[in-house]
């Protein structure tokens, strides 16, 4: 469409890798928070530095075994520089980075299946940084099923800071990404 003149332009915000490995840098399409080809640019906030504030924010609050739940690594994102920043964290504080992946995002059973593996194989974790803010609201619910209670038993952060998310869950911790 873009060398037909069909369009002025393509801003591209889902998982395309591949797709565009042919476009020319001449070509005007910009990627939001994903790596599209290696000569499109992109858009996306500090995900390193989030990571650093919400694994720090727990080891400030006291926590010495902080899980880490991601999105899925077969997934070429920067947002895998959060886990990045949380290893390089806790490593730096001398703790050990735990961490555990969900592959499935937007499926509520893989969601339910990995945060139920990750309390019963880690009951004395006391913080969990969420790469995304609808795994800390699942984890959040998991706590309230469980009666665990939250921050006094266990800390959660979450990264997105979506409206939504602030209006459902106003109690939640999030590292909010500025989306303007």
């Amino acid at each position: 469409m873009l060398q037909r003149n069909q369009v002025d332009g393509i801003i591209v915000g889902s998982h395309n890798r591949g797709i565009f490995e042919q476009v020319s840098t001449s070509l005007p399409i910009v990627a939001v928070d994903q790596y599209i080809s290696t000569s499109a640019p992109i858009v996306s906030s500090d995900n390193y530095l989030g990571g650093k504030l919400a694994t720090e924010h727990l080891i400030k609050r006291g926590c010495k075994k902080i899980i880490h739940i991601s999105g899925p690594s077969r997934l070429d994102t920067p947002t895998h520089l959060r886990t990045s920043a949380y290893k390089d964290i806790m490593t730096a504080y001398g703790l050990k980075p735990i961490i555990y992946e969900i592959n499935k995002t937007f499926n509520a059973k893989e969601n339910h299946k990995v945060i139920s593996q990750v309390f019963h194989e880690n009951p004395d974790m006391d913080g969990i940084f969420a790469s995304d803010d609808i795994i800390a609201a699942n984890i959040y619910y998991k706590t309230v099923k469980i009666r665990k209670n939250v921050p006094e038993e266990l800390k959660i952060v979450g990264f997105d800071g979506t409206e939504a998310v602030r209006n459902l869950l106003p109690q939640l911790t999030t590292i909010q990404q500025s989306i303007p």
